[in-house]
């Protein structure tokens, strides 16, 4: 995916269609194996207006740390109303519990073409 102004606004109109605004409180979860749609996330986001913070997840899924990762990870998004996930998948190898269908969190994830409700695994 090339980054250009009509690519970020592509992505803002469709985050804008699932529902965040410029009230939504967002967590971007980003990773460096997927730098170009989390480069052009973060401009759609900040087109948005919405409040955002962003979290790094590291590549290595079998660190000695995985479960403090995961508790850690999941109390962050928890407190979220959406989470864009520019991981290509990481994150839902990482989340292995249900605290965030029981905040009501929203995962979008990026399918190649359009950003996508995540399903429960």
């Amino acid at each position: 995916m090339e980054i250009t102004w009509n690519s970020v606004a592509l992505n803002a109109q469709q985050l804008k269609q699932r529902g965040i605004t410029h009230e939504s409180s967002v967590v971007m979860v980003s990773s460096s194996e997927n730098t170009q749609i989390g480069d052009v996330t973060r401009f759609a986001l900040q087109s948005l207006g919405s409040p955002m913070i962003e979290v790094h997840v590291p590549f290595e899924s079998n660190t000695e740390n995985a479960a403090g990762t995961r508790n850690l990870l999941s109390e962050v998004l928890a407190a979220s109303d959406f989470i864009v996930d520019c991981t290509g998948g990481i994150l839902s190898t990482l989340l292995e519990n249900d605290a965030l269908n029981e905040a009501g969190t929203q995962i979008l994830v990026h399918d190649s073409l359009d950003w996508v409700l995540a399903t429960p695994s």
